[in-house]
């Protein structure tokens, strides 16, 4: 039996992902076992290294506001700041799925901003 998830599942699904950065929580993190990352800084990376890079950069960040989502199919087109304590950076991230957990994220930002 096939689970269909909702845009608004897995608007829920996102915020869940950046709440477990914000608090370190790294390992409660909702990704596939073969998640992947890809951002200006990080170039791109997959396993343990891309888990490490969300936990060093979750440290950073006092809080994340979400500004808008938008899907279609399995992946979210998010706008968002990352909050620290001298930088609001304005993100956009694509979200990929598999089912209702995270399998890519690649992420876009003015890297001259930091």
């Amino acid at each position: 039996m096939t689970t269909a998830f909702t845009s608004e599942h897995r608007k829920a699904v996102v915020e869940d992902y950046f709440q477990c950065l914000l608090h370190g929580n790294i390992s409660a993190l909702p990704v596939t076992s073969d998640y992947v990352t890809q951002s200006p800084m990080s170039g791109r990376l997959s396993g343990k290294a891309a888990l490490d890079y969300l936990e060093e950069i979750g440290r950073e960040m006092s809080d994340i506001r979400i500004v808008r989502c938008i899907a279609e199919g399995d992946t979210l087109a998010v706008q968002y700041d990352e909050i620290s304590e001298d930088l609001v950076l304005p993100v956009c991230a694509f979200i990929d799925f598999r089912g209702d957990k995270i399998c890519s994220t690649q992420v876009f930002f003015d890297s001259a901003a930091l």
